[in-house]
Parts: C-alpha cells; sequence; structure tokens
C-alpha cells in the first residue's frame, strides 16, 4: 500500500474538516473530501478515468432525484453528490473488484465514511428541503449531528493506524 496516498488522504480530511468547523467555507471542504476518495482510490490501484465518470453519473443522478423530492440544488449540493458518489464507487469496488488490493480496514474506514456522510446529509437536510415528515425533521436535528462523530472518529483514527502500520512489511493484522 502506498503511504503517501495515505498520508495525503488524513491532511486532505484534516483540512476539510478545519474547513467545514471553523469557517464559512463548505465547498472547498467538500473538494477537499473529494481530493481524500481520490487518494483512497490511488490506494486501490483503480482507474481514475472510471472512476471520475462514475462520479459524474452518481452526481447526475442524484440530482435528478433531488429535483423531484423538491430538494434545492446548487453548486455546493452538486459537489456534495459528487462526493458520494465516488464514495460509494470506492466502497463498492473495495468488497468486490479490488477486494484483493484494499485491506479489510480500509473497507471498514469507507464504511463509516459512508455512514458518517449520509448522517452529514440528513443534518444539512433542513437546510436544503422545504416540507419532510415530523419524524424526519427529529432524526436530522437532534440525532444525525450526534451520529456523525460516532462514524468519523474512528474512521480517522483508522486511517492513522494504516498509515503507521503499513510501513512494515505486511502486517497480518492489518490485512485480515
Amino acid at each position: 500500500m502506498k503511504t503517501e496516498f495515505l498520508l495525503l488522504s488524513l491532511i486532505f480530511s484534516f483540512t476539510a474538516d478545519v474547513l467545514f468547523l471553523k469557517t464559512p467555507f463548505e465547498l472547498t471542504a467538500i473538494l477537499f473530501f473529494i481530493a481524500v476518495q481520490y487518494c483512497h482510490r490511488r490506494l486501490q490501484n483503480g482507474s481514475l478515468l472510471s472512476f471520475t465518470a462514475g462520479g459524474f453519473s452518481g452526481m447526475f443522478f442524484l440530482l435528478l432525484l433531488s429535483y423531484f423530492w423538491h430538494i434545492k440544488s446548487s453548486l455546493l449540493t452538486a459537489a456534495a453528490f459528487f462526493y458520494i458518489a465516488l464514495l460509494t464507487w470506492n466502497l463498492c469496488s473495495s468488497f468486490t473488484v479490488k477486494r484483493q488490493n484494499t485491506p479489510t480496514l480500509l473497507r471498514i474506514c469507507l464504511v463509516m465514511l459512508l455512514a458518517c456522510d449520509l448522517n452529514v446529509g440528513f443534518f444539512n437536510l433542513p437546510r436544503f428541503c422545504g416540507d419532510f415528515p415530523h419524524s424526519l425533521a427529529f432524526y436530522c436535528t437532534h440525532i444525525a449531528g450526534k451520529l456523525i462523530w460516532l462514524f468519523y472518529l474512528p474512521s480517522q483514527l483508522i486511517l492513522l493506524y494504516l498509515f503507521f502500520r503499513f510501513p512494515k512489511k505486511n502486517p497480518s493484522s492489518v490485512l485480515l
């Protein structure tokens, strides 16, 4: 595994987190998270061209769905949809085509990031959507924000662990 992509992934992720938490630059933060997904793709030795095409396809599909669900579309939502499509692509390929190239812990990390990001989407849904059921509104405002951290913090710890473990030759505890 290429440790430079793990390190870049951690740096981009940290930068995006700071931008999200401390500044109004949400779009820039999402672009850094997109860069994280490209780093993860390189860790899987996957094709970047088909990966990008899949990301755009997923983005357009989600934008179409958001139109029918009356969710306000913007450059921010398009970038978020592109990111979630890339993350989903990485996750699916890590369990299928690239299974041999993807350590189990990285697959677990990708699942946790997807769960985290779905909760980020739910947490921000009231900003982009007018009317939705009371039970969903309660989930978005009271539960999703807490679940974000439940999934996010362990995923970052896994990435740190992988970064410090992988320079050693084939650590069996990581390549489960």
